[in-house]
């Protein structure tokens, strides 16, 4: 029982469902790469209409709810368990105020066909809530991942243990886990290249045309999914000619993978160029590479020094579009657990010298592939001296062949290797439980992401905050504003505002204070006023020493001799639970305030 638990199927199983369904469920709604714009897509492919942005205003149709019940736009970063109230978690779609609108997922509607025929049940007929449909199609689209992975674990003659923890990477379980075309991409990928690995590393043994047919199918299914996955197709020449029985069955390949390779560019430029959006980007991009093509070289190269490390640890872990910090300690055990999957198996068949390294190569080809897919656009709309490179996860579905040219270089012996069998699922777990554990900080904890950084918690965990570009109010002499907060600290260090970033003539002095409801002064500072400048961030340190009990203190700005007017950056309309006054006046609105808790004091929450 105990060696039948170890087997990486098994184990790829277990772990995948258990953390994958637990990703679809907390991962707030919408908060997944795109995922509004893949929900779109799906609402629409269950409506059976297969090509995006087909109308004439190159629009798509689609539940103004997924944007409306969308993490993004809640006020505070530690908002997640709102989507499970039930006025938020039982909304249904609104068929009299649908979003007409184009939408960048563009991609075959293959990938999308699981997840569609329950939107079209769920939406379509029965009118079920958004939320709790959404996360039924993501497990369904985590299962469909878990397949591919299952059978490419399967077809692997060697390398089974590298693929399963490169399959269970925070950042492919995380995506497999919520809804986009990563998921169904890197089975493909994962797929494809087992099947070709397992008929080159027997030679002696003639495709059969069972085999073709699969090989057929996997590169169809490449075809279906991302750009990333296409570009693995010269990795058939790894097959041997002695392998195929005829001509015929070489030949066969070849017009299946260039049928292959024409239909999925083909349909990405129909669907792009569909969109406005996408005109703009192919007539730019052809313009510009075709006059400025150094000069991109030279920007992608300046690019990728810049971003290398933003890249590749996106490809290792990541939450949707960067949100969060993913804790340091889970590249470490990634890392860890990714070489030692390395040492687990014999390497027989072992792969020549010259596989080894065509094997990197063609990796490095879909690699630079992807990129330049990604960044061309970005160059062409003006960005010619640096742009973000960042999308890692487009280069995880062919790491797996690193992993297989490097298996088996070194082996251990075989007690050695009973025992990495061991301690490497666990190494799995370990990893994905402390990417959990990011997630769940960021979107659900107040002060969670600063527990282990030994950081200050910084208060309120404000998001969608507008801070370069502020709304504001004024202080004036004789005109007072007043902030109530509720102190959660177990010690508070320091309180902070924000100055508006409009500089305002003025002239004499601004006090800052923190008080008391009672009035009693905790600290206090003033500056002259031509010191406030634009986008200033004034912090008022408490005094060491002093404890201050948890509850509610007030904030206050006063002019001392002030003439002219100050102004303070303010968030509108109001929305934080402690009232803000002007002149004694009520105001519709908050003011950008912070409180800082020392680290000793988080685990009081």
């Amino acid at each position: 029982m105990g060696k039948r638990l170890v087997k990486p199927t098994n184990l790829l199983l277990i772990i995948g469902i258990l953390f994958g369904v637990v990703f679809a469920i907390f991962t707030p709604f919408g908060t997944g790469f795109d995922e509004e714009h893949h929900l779109a897509r799906v609402y629409d492919i269950s409506g059976l209409h297969m090509l995006p942005n087909r109308s004439i205003y190159d629009k798509t149709v689609y539940f103004v709810e997924f944007h409306l019940l969308s993490y993004w736009r809640r006020f505070y970063r530690n908002e997640g368990f709102e989507q499970f109230k039930p006025e938020v978690f039982l909304t249904r779609g609104n068929y009299d105020s649908m979003e007409i609108n184009s939408t960048m997922s563009v991609y075959p509607p293959v990938m999308f066909f699981p997840q569609a025929v329950v939107a079209g049940i769920a939406w379509r007929f029965l009118d079920l809530p958004i939320i709790p449909v959404t996360i039924v199609m993501r497990v369904v689209g985590l299962l469909v991942y878990l397949l591919g992975c299952y059978l490419a674990l399967k077809l692997l003659p060697a390398g089974q243990w590298g693929l399963l923890v490169l399959a269970l990477s925070p950042t492919a379980l995380y995506q497999a886990s919520t809804l986009n075309a990563d998921g169904y991409s890197f089975a493909a990928g994962f797929v494809f290249m087992a099947l070709v690995l397992a008929a080159a590393a027997k030679p002696e043994r003639p495709l059969t045309r069972r085999y073709m047919v699969y090989l057929c199918l996997a590169i169809i299914a490449l075809a279906l999914g991302k750009p990333a996955t296409v570009f693995l197709l010269p990795l058939l020449f790894l097959l041997p000619r002695r392998v195929f029985t005829s001509r015929r069955q070489a030949a066969l390949l070849w017009v299946v993978s260039i049928a292959a390779v024409l239909f999925h560019f083909g349909w990405l430029y129909i669907g792009f160029k569909n969109s406005r959006v996408g005109q703009e980007i192919f007539a730019a991009t052809a313009g510009s590479l075709s006059s400025q093509l150094w000069d991109y070289v030279t920007a992608f190269f300046r690019s990728f020094g810049m971003h290398a490390g933003q890249l590749f640890s996106s490809m290792v872990a990541g939450y949707g579009n960067w949100e969060g910090k993913v804790p340091g300690l889970v590249f470490v055990l990634f890392a860890a657990t990714a070489l030692l999957s390395l040492l687990v198996e014999p390497g027989q068949p072992q792969p020549s010298k010259k596989a080894r390294f065509y094997m990197v190569a063609v990796m490095l080809f879909c690699w630079a592939g992807a990129l330049v897919l990604l960044t061309s656009g970005k160059f062409s709309r003006g960005s010619t001296d640096t742009f973000l490179i960042a999308q890692g996860r487009y280069l995880l579905p062919t790491l797996p062949l690193l992993a297989f040219a490097l298996n088996g270089l070194v082996t251990p012996a075989a007690q050695t290797r009973l025992r990495l069998r061991r301690i490497i699922p666990v190494g799995v777990v370990l990893t994905l439980a402390l990417f959990f554990w990011g997630l769940y900080a960021h979107f659900y904890t107040a002060c969670g992401p600063s527990l282990f950084s030994g950081q200050n918690c910084k208060l309120p965990a404000y998001h969608n905050l507008e801070t370069t570009t502020p709304a504001e109010v004024m202080l004036a002499e004789g005109i007072a504003l007043e902030q109530r907060f509720t102190n959660t600290c177990q010690r508070l260090t320091a309180v902070e505002v924000l100055v508006d970033n409009d500089a305002v003539a003025a002239q004499g002095g601004v006090e800052l204070a923190l008080r008391t409801p009672e009035g009693r002064v905790v600290a206090r500072a003033q500056l002259d006023a031509a010191d406030l400048t634009p986008l200033k961030h004034w912090i008022l340190n408490v005094p060491q020493g002093t404890e201050l009990a948890q509850g509610e203190y007030n904030i206050t700005l006063r002019g001392l001799d002030l003439t002219g007017a100050a102004a303070f950056a303010v968030r509108t309309p109001d929305r934080y639970p402690g009232a803000f006054t002007r002149a004694g006046e009520p105001f519709d609105g908050d003011l950008v305030f912070y409180y800082y808790c020392a680290p000793a004091g988080l685990l009081g929450y």
